[in-house]
């Protein structure tokens, strides 16, 4: 019948469209049953007056929330003549509410969802809320702290056990200075039952309008922590005591490397007390060339979880001069498993890398006085024998033709060993005598085959060979062709004159098997480990030989990353197996 502008801007209908329908036609499908049933009930004489929220929808499609007070007119006889209405559009205030209602909705859920214990208070020390959590720990059941005074019900201990006062207690203090206020150390919280427990807590005041109407109490139980704590105190005091009754020195790091702990021997060691040392940075103590080696091999193998890992390094003594320590480095974990310290236990080895060193300076010297002393013999025995040769050329059938022959067979013999034993001097220098190249296994052993034919005849023996091996090896052909002809050699001084002997080759596994076999006497138990050893000979058995041949042959191997594997039997023969990893198999290998 009569809107005014007010009700226009609230639906977005001019007055013309809305004096041409009902309030039917605009109200949300889903409020209009709760409206007509009021206009009813008016109109019934139950009631004069109707208060609702309602929701209209607006000529552009949207919703609009209105709060709608009613009234019914009736005329001078009492009989129903209009209906007035009041509507005042609350969409805002609504959304307000709304958002309202699930921050409350999400502040309860993470009250009840959080793992610590959270309860506020009021300015008279009540409990305004808390959250199952704090329920649970204080043993509590839903509702039980709701408006009570907190002081009475937790009375919480100080670090003595004793009951804070309740005009001394900190977390009551944020109500009255509004600081932030938190727990001290081994402080306890009371539960329902009596019982206590240690408790790490924060109080943390709440202001409005710039004056302090409360407090939010945030708490956890740290009864686990504590047993951690004691158990690594114990455990730390049992390595204490010890650390301090061991030579070695002793000492437990941050992750980082720093110091926390360093036995008494330090003093002894290095020549510090360990209190200097506590702290500081071990990388600052060791030798400069050690330093990217000790990281990479000890420490971040520990942080990784790695156990005992073992490595020497020098380190700087408070003298000034550097010492020689191996370390063993063990991570230590906590219960979860995480590495939280590393422990290293070092033991002084200056004495032994001195006594390497002078062994290394023998073994130097030993080496250039073999290769000097072949070196010099080679050309006196050259001229021996080539005297000798040329006297039985001259004159053949001298009286001393025997003599002269046997010159030239003894002088052959000492120019083998002489050039076997610069070789072995070779072998242990700084650039050993081998030029490797990638090889075709079947050729190599084709020419082998030849060769070790040839010699085999030389003694009258004869040489069955069975070559199936495939692949490349990287090898130096000579000195694989020196090794097994020293196999081959071998084989027939120590066989009967005229034996059979087996040559075999396969690819097997990565590694080329160069096998050498025998019909022999064989070779005892006890001797078969020494048999390549320098000069070591079999004493009764073949005919004599320098003792080099073996020693070469297993030398050859190992420069090659590989071995020689000896079976023998006493009276049924012997069988030397020369093995050398196929190319692609070097690393492994080696």
């Amino acid at each position: 019948m009569q809107v005014n502008p007010a009700v226009c801007e609230i639906t977005g209908y001019t007055e013309e469209e809305l004096l041409a329908t009902d309030f039917q036609s605009i109200t949300h499908p889903d409020d209009l049953e709760e409206d007509v049933e009021g206009l009813r009930r008016m109109l019934a004489g139950e009631v004069q007056y109707l208060y609702s929220e309602k929701r209209y929808i607006h000529k552009s499609g949207r919703e609009v929330w209105v709060f709608l007070s009613t009234s019914l007119v009736r005329d001078t006889e009492d009989r129903p003549h209009c209906v007035f209405g009041q509507i005042q559009d609350i969409s805002e205030a609504r959304k307000d509410k709304e958002n309202l209602e699930r921050m409350i909705r999400q502040n309860r859920s993470i009250l009840a969802s959080a793992g610590e214990g959270i309860y506020g208070l009021d300015l008279d020390e009540r409990t305004s809320f808390v959250n199952p959590a704090a329920e649970r720990m204080l043993g509590y059941g839903p509702g039980e702290l709701a408006w009570r005074h907190q002081h009475d019900i937790v009375s919480h201990l100080n670090a003595e056990g004793v009951p804070h006062p309740e005009e001394e207690c900190p977390i009551h203090a944020a109500l009255k200075d509004g600081n932030v206020h938190a727990s001290s150390d081994d402080e306890v919280f009371t539960r329902k039952d009596g019982s206590t427990f240690p408790v790490e807590y924060v109080s943390n005041p709440i202001w409005e309008g710039g004056e302090v109407v409360g407090a939010v109490v945030t708490f956890r139980d740290i009864t686990e922590r504590k047993a951690t704590e004691e158990a690594l105190r114990d455990s730390e005091a049992r390595f204490r005591l010890l650390a301090e009754k061991m030579s070695d020195l002793v000492c437990l790091h941050e992750p980082d490397g720093r110091y926390v702990y360093i036995s008494p021997s330090c003093r002894r060691l290095l020549g510090y007390d360990p209190e200097e040392l506590l702290g500081t940075d071990p990388y600052l103590l060791f030798h400069p060339d050690d330093l990217s080696r000790i990281r990479a091999e000890a420490h971040d193998k520990a942080l990784e979880g790695q156990a005992a890992v073992s490595i020497i390094y020098r380190i700087r003594k408070k003298s000034g001069e550097y010492t020689w320590l191996e370390a063993v480095t063990e991570p230590i974990r906590d219960e979860a498993g995480e590495i939280v310290r590393l422990q290293t236990s070092s033991r002084d080895v200056s004495e032994r890398k001195r006594v390497e060193r002078v062994l290394a300076d023998a073994a130097r010297a030993k080496a250039e006085f073999l290769a000097e002393v072949s070196h010099e013999l080679r050309t006196p025995l050259t001229v021996i024998r080539g005297n000798a040769e040329v006297g039985l050329e001259f004159d053949g059938d001298c009286d001393h033709e025997e003599l002269l022959r046997e010159i030239v067979r003894e002088t052959s013999t000492m120019s083998g060993m002489v050039e076997d034993l610069l070789f072995l001097a070779r072998s242990e220098s700084a650039a050993p005598p081998f030029r490797v190249d990638p090889v075709d296994a079947n050729v190599l052993m084709r020419g082998l085959a030849r060769r070790a034919t040839s010699l085999a005849a030389e003694h009258g023996a004869t040489l069955d060979t069975t070559l199936e091996e495939t692949g490349l090896v990287e090898v130096d052909p000579a000195r694989v062709e020196q090794a097994v002809l020293a196999l081959v050699d071998n084989a027939i001084k120590y066989g009967p004159a005229g034996q059979r002997i087996t040559l075999r080759s396969c690819s097997r596994e990565g590694d080329l098997r160069i096998e050498v076999g025998d019909r022999g006497p064989g070779i005892p138990e006890a001797e078969l480990p020494r048999v390549f050893e320098r000069f070591y000979r079999l004493e009764g058995v073949g005919e004599p030989g320098n003792g080099l041949g073996l020693s070469i042959a297993q030398t050859v191997a190992e420069a090659h990353g590989g071995r020689i594997d000896a079976e023998s039997r006493p009276g049924e023969g012997t069988r030397m197996t020369l093995i050398i990893p196929l190319l692609g198999q070097l690393t492994k290998g080696r």
